[in-house]
């Protein structure tokens, strides 16, 4: 008697609970939160800057485009964002692309093409590193590790992927190699290379360019590719992977094939690149991302 007195009770709530999560999802389809973590220069998320970042503008422009939906902005770090969009509908933008992320989010096509890691050095210092860079004005790694009168400064922790980090495995232990730790080891290994306590780090354009910006050096500084490392990565935007996510995901797609290999769309990351990178970037990004949209269109 009991048994039959509570199956009727629990299809009750079970049809009950459905029309709850069913009614909630109807509300929440048309709304998108953004995950946006402070990352200078990709993400602002206070002070002066906020808003100006790459991804910033990105998301700026996807909002304005995409006026189906109302935007709702959630900051978090990276770690937390990928945290909360396993169970939650929301986006974020500029990750990488992995097997395992895959597994949970729906990623966009392409959304831009970003410069991996590069040699930073003083412009006054160009004749010592000239004899390590080619032609085509990329520096060899390894070669500039072997000369073990160059000091080198390296954030403890941090991955430089590629072959910079192949290349620093081998010669981790070479007293030419200083290993830096803290909050902000960027920034502290770049006022390091401005007083000439060493001849060289590595960093991504962008962020040499940022805190060149803020007017605190006193010396020029240049970024030079490295010539072990890919051209370029491609950076994405990503959703929940559920059926909201992947409608999110489409109508964002209709607007990259659109927009993203445009000048206007191009300047959002351009503009935190120096001169020859920001040429570089314009080239490569018109040669790529036109010839993955024809390879979509044929397929």
């Amino acid at each position: 008697m009991i048994k039959k007195t509570f199956k009727p009770i629990i299809a009750i709530l079970i049809w009950s609970f459905s029309i709850l999560v069913n009614s909630s999802y109807a509300s929440d389809k048309n709304e998108i939160t953004w995950y946006r973590p402070d990352f200078p220069p990709a993400n602002f998320v206070d002070g002066l800057m906020e808003g100006l970042g790459y991804n910033d503008q990105t998301q700026k422009f996807l909002t304005k485009n995409l006026s189906q939906y109302q935007h709702y902005n959630a900051v978090a770090s990276y770690k937390r964002a990928l945290h909360n969009l396993r169970f939650g509908n929301g986006c974020v933008i500029g990750l990488f692309k992995t097997k395992d992320r895959e597994k949970y989010l729906t990623f966009s096509m392409p959304n831009l093409i970003t410069f991996p890691n590069g040699v930073v050095f003083k412009e006054d210092d160009f004749k010592k590193f000239q004899p390590y860079i080619n032609d085509e004005q990329f520096i060899s790694i390894k070669k500039l590790l072997n000369n073990q009168s160059l000091v080198v400064g390296i954030a403890d922790g941090r991955r430089y992927s590629g072959g910079i980090d192949k290349n620093l495995f081998q010669h981790q232990r070479q007293s030419n190699v200083h290993l830096r730790s803290g909050s902000n080891v960027f920034t502290d290994l770049l006022n390091m290379l401005d007083r000439n306590r060493i001849d060289y780090l590595f960093g991504f354009p962008e962020e040499l360019e940022y805190y060149t910006s803020l007017g605190v050096l006193q010396h020029k500084m240049r970024f030079v590719p490295v010539q072990e490392m890919p051209q370029y990565e491609q950076s994405y935007i990503a959703c929940s992977k559920n059926t909201w996510g992947e409608q999110v995901i489409a109508d964002i797609n209709i607007l990259l094939k659109k927009y993203r290999s445009t000048s206007e769309y191009l300047r959002f990351y351009e503009f935190w690149l120096d001169f020859d990178s920001k040429k570089r970037h314009h080239q490569l990004s018109k040669k790529v991302l036109n010839s993955e949209v024809k390879i979509n269109k044929e397929n």
